[in-house]
């Protein structure tokens, strides 16, 4: 059995009584408020003593999620305190504050609306190893819990984490870090929509939230929706994404907006190179960060099996650099950073997911928050000047990233015949035995075939399912130019993976 996926447990939405949750959860999908509630409680099983916090985002009857939960762990006598509705990086901050020993989030994240779902974090914000994922799965219903109808809910506002967010944007006003054109903010129909342009607004910071709290959460809206690298003007013009349509043609390097997903720990900046809007998620913001960086001091930076390979060359040659490559999902980069002893380190994929650290009164932590990454793109462009916008872009390779949607993720193995036509399928490719295409292993990628060729320029074929959607992913990268290669071979290997794993 196997419930989780790349970030905690997702499903439908269901408002009915499940008479067999599980079941349902496997068969259907169907994530009711009995699995969400045994799935806190085995959590808090593994979490020790101590405050439990619970949030949760605006989807439909999350809230009544959140209570059950309560009266759930209610019998147990442990301390549950609600926060509403927040994001993920704030239950992270506002639980590395209060020293608390577990955070509930219920969220689908950038999943659509009619999904829901949980995340598990543990101390000083820390998302669950595999390990303790499986010894959840492992519990539950296991046993019949006790349901208190009479359990009292303890409610206590996110301040702690809104006073640290106004704190930075003053620091960086005062740096004049800011643009002077208006900014636009997208926050997904989120929570951040509630009060993040209006804080800046209250610093005198030129800005206009576009979503709306009125529609669903991530409708589009939000970084979940940009799948392009590029949008012409007219793209733009023509664009149902709430963020897009507001777009004017505006001159080269003018930084547009920050588009968030509905749980605020993705963020991509939107900015011009004359002739398209550009969308930057966590490769470009690594290379801002190794402009600035390179030659202040040794530096880890994890980097997921979907990020450009130009970031790796520039990282290894560095001298002064350390690269750890993850599989996909911001808490493999947060662990791996937590098992490294270098002093600087951050973690980033190309998703919008920058994980940094955090300090959160007096303890500290790693995890991905969406606003702080705004503000740390705003510092980064303030401390390289007008020529961050000739940096940001590789000079050489690229990345492609094709999916079959929808897909019957169980047909898919790295161990299967299916495996066995890719290996060969790239060996064709390039001329070569398929003993000397080499096949990688990366930590918490279970269905990944990860694949490396050198015919004097680095290739990476990799083949996965999503954690989190049915769908398999082919992500090529390459520091070679030879694009129309690399768009010929991604097109076989999904031409011959469609008919094993497409739905009919």
């Amino acid at each position: 059995m196997r419930l989780f996926g790349t970030d905690g447990v997702r499903g439908r939405i269901s408002e009915e009584e499940a008479s067999d949750p599980l079941g349902r959860y496997l068969n259907e999908r169907i994530f009711s408020k009995e699995i969400c509630g045994e799935l806190a409680y085995c959590a808090s099983m593994l979490s020790g003593e101590g405050e439990i916090l619970v949030g949760w985002d605006r989807r439909p009857f999350n809230s009544d999620k959140a209570e059950y939960i309560v009266r759930y762990l209610g019998p147990s006598n442990r301390k549950v305190t609600l926060l509403g509705e927040i994001t993920t990086p704030a239950l992270q901050f506002e639980m590395t504050y209060r020293q608390s020993v577990l955070g509930i989030m219920i969220t689908a994240s950038h999943n659509p609306s009619t999904d829901s779902g949980i995340k598990i974090i543990f101390g000083n914000g820390r998302k669950p190893t595999k390990e303790e994922e499986m010894n959840i799965e492992s519990m539950v219903f296991q046993h019949n819990r006790e349901v208190s109808p009479d359990y009292k809910s303890l409610y206590s506002p996110c301040d702690n984490y809104i006073h640290s967010i106004s704190d930075r944007i003053l620091d960086l006003k005062e740096k004049e870090g800011f643009p002077r054109n208006r900014i636009l903010i997208d926050g997904s129909g989120g929570w951040l929509s509630r009060w993040l342009a209006d804080l800046m607004s209250s610093h005198d910071i030129d800005c206009k939230e576009v979503s709306s709290i009125k529609s669903p959460i991530n409708d589009n809206s939000g970084a979940g929706s940009l799948s392009k690298k590029k949008i012409s003007w007219l793209e733009c013009r023509e664009s149902s994404h709430a963020l897009l349509k507001e777009i004017v043609p505006v001159p080269s390097g003018t930084i547009i907006g920050f588009s968030f997903d509905g749980d605020g720990d993705r963020c991509y900046m939107i900015y011009s190179d004359g002739d398209s809007a550009c969308v930057a998620g966590g490769d470009e913001f690594t290379r801002l960060f190794l402009l600035d960086y390179l030659e202040k001091g040794e530096f880890t930076v994890t980097l997921t099996i979907e990020s450009s390979l130009d970031l790796c060359e520039k990282i290894e040659s560095s001298g002064t650099g350390k690269v750890i490559q993850t599989g996909v999902g911001d808490r493999w980069l947060q662990h791996a950073i937590m098992k490294d002893n270098r002093g600087l380190k951050i973690g980033t994929e190309p998703s919008g997911h920058v994980v940094l650290r955090h300090s959160a009164g007096k303890e500290t932590g790693y995890w991905g928050d969406g606003v702080v990454t705004m503000i740390e793109y705003l510092d980064l462009i303030k401390n390289l000047g007008p020529e961050w916008i000739e940096d940001i872009n590789p000079n050489s390779g690229f990345t492609i990233n094709r999916s079959i949607f929808p897909s019957i993720r169980d047909n898919w193995k790295p161990d299967s015949d299916a495996s066995d036509s890719v290996i060969r399928t790239v060996s064709d490719a390039f001329s070569i035995s398929s003993k000397k295409v080499e096949i990688l292993d990366v930590e918490g990628e279970d269905s990944l075939l990860l694949l490396r060729v050198n015919d004097g320029k680095e290739w990476s074929i990799a083949v996965r399912n999503s954690g989190t959607e049915p769908k398999t992913r082919v992500t090529l990268r390459t520091t070679s130019d030879d694009m129309e290669r690399g768009v010929l071979l991604v097109e076989e290997i999904i031409g011959l993976l469609r008919p094993v794993l497409d739905v009919k």
